[in-house]
């Protein structure tokens, strides 16, 4: 480890920390963080303050006080803040992307903050297109996982979970022999009610989970992929699996970041889930998303990050009565900063003003004591005056101090985050520029996944491609833009497209992790026009020169674009799958705008009921089993 330290006034004020193990780089800057302080882990991409602490009352909730948060170059993610997430309730953690949801959730799930309960049993399922969590925390890598079927994944995890409670009740029975830690009749009570719910947990594990995963692979119709490994399915079941997976170990604290890739009936079975969890299990839930008709049928209270102004602030109520407060707070700001702006000016004049006078009268009545050193006393009229005349100006410099303080905070409130809005040129190509005929896929002889579509696109179409997890949308689009042929039909579609896969974000991660956004670009642009391009996306300044797996999502997904766009600068035809999947709701309404505005044909797949309901297609195509219906709207 190599440390370069700056010191200004007893402060560290810059810090490089670089681990050739986990390839990590760290800087904290311009804030009070003593060396002894910062912590590295290869979990989480962000440092804290070891001063912040953690109280927990058993079934109570979890309180975590002055906790900040700083991440890679030096960015302070937010400011200490107080926050509490409840036994029995859903919280839900927002903020743009980037902001540090998920190196909160992960520095949550890893138990580092001083005080953190051990024993609390946590699952934490990371977002979809973060692979390195696939298999979860205790398997070996992500292509056994991958090569599991379905079951044998799920059994797997609760397998894990089960030796986890076996190695905790081993602990704890040792800890009980030996009359607790220092002989304490409490601390001894407080063990043995542990070693009871472990032991009903155990009994329960072992005796209700085969019932209960069924039960679930019924609901959600996994049986019929029951053969299949997971590398044969598609996004959505593969989260699915997960899903079931996490619920079923039923954990003392669910994380869940970024649900994606579930369609309209397993978002229903997701929000009872949850639900049963958090009421049922008396579970503490923390769910990160940017899904607002999601968030609104589960959250009772929201934890948000505003990087605008680097706070964290806690909303004791659902998350559409957060939103219209957040506004009307932002509104209320803006119109203070725009009411007092002029009295800033003259408060800023006063101060000055007021400053001079105070001291030139401070300096008048020394020079008066010291001149009349010999007399008992100055003149009492003279004297009086003066401290009237004293006290007057110290009572108007801090009402101008006040003003400007107030107009400060005004300020602070109203920074909220901006979004680089997103903007690809196209250009309409000439005639159909797709046509689909007895089109059919069948990955063996018996069962096709889809047969019999017929479609077409013009030049101009926003097309929306709709079905349930499994139907073969993405295998569709793959055949239409050649990466697949079709078992039968006949296919013809241009090859001038820009293709966004609902695999691009792991991709991203997997081949690309250690590489910086500007070397992604390759070396066709010099340094300035790489950092100008992706500045154009909204990868300006140190996001360009770090690597790939410290960036959020919505910022690989502006990073794909950037390079899609230099690979295909005039696009006849964009197709996005599932792309608004782990965006925040800036980015997707910029994405939004985007593919409406966009001069060339559209071609969409999206789950998500935000993302379609602003999104205005042309006609939809509805895919299932049997063929497709082409609606136009």
């Amino acid at each position: 480890i190599i440390c370069s330290v700056s010191r200004r006034e007893g402060w560290l004020t810059t810090v490089l920390i670089t681990c050739s193990l986990t390839r990590s780089y760290r800087f904290v800057a311009n804030h009070s963080f003593n060396l002894v302080d910062l912590l590295m882990s290869s979990e989480h991409l962000a440092t804290y303050n070891t001063t912040s602490a953690v109280t927990y009352h058993r079934g109570g909730a979890i309180t975590v006080h002055g906790l900040s948060l700083v991440h890679d170059g030096g960015r302070v993610l937010f400011n200490p803040a107080d926050f509490s997430i409840k036994h029995g309730s859903v919280t839900g953690l927002v903020g743009t992307n980037g902001s540090g949801k998920t190196s909160l959730a992960r520095l949550l799930a890893s138990k580092e903050l001083p005080g953190f309960p051990n024993g609390l049993v946590i699952e934490y399922l990371a977002a979809s297109d973060d692979e390195e969590y696939l298999a979860g925390h205790y398997s070996t890598n992500y292509e056994a996982a991958l090569a599991q079927k379905p079951v044998e994944y799920i059994q797997s995890r609760i397998s894990q979970r089960s030796k986890q409670l076996l190695d905790d009740i081993d602990a704890l029975e040792c800890k009980l022999e030996a009359g607790g830690d220092d002989g304490d009749n409490t601390d001894t009570e407080e063990i043995a009610n542990q070693l009871s719910e472990l032991y009903e947990l155990e009994e329960d594990l072992s005796e209700k989970v085969q019932r209960e995963m069924h039960h679930a692979l019924d609901e959600l119709g996994l049986n019929r992929y029951a053969d299949k490994p997971l590398s044969a399915l598609s996004c959505g079941w593969r989260y699915k699996c997960r899903l079931v997976a996490a619920f079923l170990t039923h954990p003392d604290m669910l994380i869940i970041d970024e649900p994606s890739f579930l369609d309209g009936p397993s978002t229903q079975w997701l929000v009872t889930q949850i639900s049963e969890a958090s009421k049922t299990d008396n579970a503490i839930v923390l769910l990160i998303s940017h899904k607002e008709a999601l968030l609104d049928a589960l959250c009772d209270s929201i934890l948000y990050i505003n990087s605008g102004n680097q706070t964290l602030t806690t909303y004791h109520c659902s998350y559409s009565i957060f939103r219209s407060t957040h506004d009307i707070q932002v509104q209320h700001a803006t119109k203070t900063i725009a009411g007092t702006e002029k009295k800033h000016q003259n408060a800023e004049k006063s101060l000055k003003h007021l400053k001079a006078d105070l001291k030139g009268r401070e300096r008048n009545l020394k020079a008066a004591t010291t001149a009349n050193a010999d007399k008992r006393f100055i003149k009492g009229k003279n004297k009086e005056a003066k401290q009237k005349a004293d006290k007057s100006a110290a009572s108007k410099l801090k009402q101008a101090k006040r003003q400007v303080h107030d107009l400060e905070e005004a300020k602070r409130q109203a920074k909220t985050e901006r979004v680089k809005p997103l903007h690809l040129d196209g250009v309409p190509g000439d005639g159909k520029i797709v046509s689909l005929q007895e089109v059919g896929v069948a990955y063996d002889a018996e069962e096709f996944v889809f047969e019999n579509v017929d479609a077409c696109m013009d030049a101009n179409d926003r097309v929306l491609l709709t079905g349930l997890n499994g139907c073969g949308k993405s295998t569709l689009v793959k055949v239409i833009l050649g990466e697949m042929e079709p078992t039968c039909g006949e296919v013809r579609a241009t090859r001038n497209f820009i293709y966004f896969p609902q695999t691009a974000l792991s991709e991203l991660l997997r081949n690309f992790g250690n590489t910086t956004a500007r070397d992604f670009l390759g070396d066709d642009l010099t340094e300035t026009q790489a950092r100008h391009h992706l500045g154009s996306f909204g990868l300006a300044r140190d996001l360009a020169l770090r690597p790939m797996n410290t960036l959020s999502a919505g910022q690989r997904v502006r990073l794909w674009l950037a390079k899609e766009r230099l690979l295909h600068p005039k696009p006849a035809l964009l197709v996005v799958d599932e792309i608004s999947e782990n965006v925040d709701i800036e980015t997707r309404d910029s994405l939004v705008d985007l593919l409406s505005t966009f001069e060339a044909a559209v071609l969409v797949i999206s789950h998500d009921p935000d993302f379609r309901g602003s999104f205005r297609p042309t006609k939809t195509w509805e895919l299932s089993r049997y063929g497709m219906r082409e609606r136009y709207t």
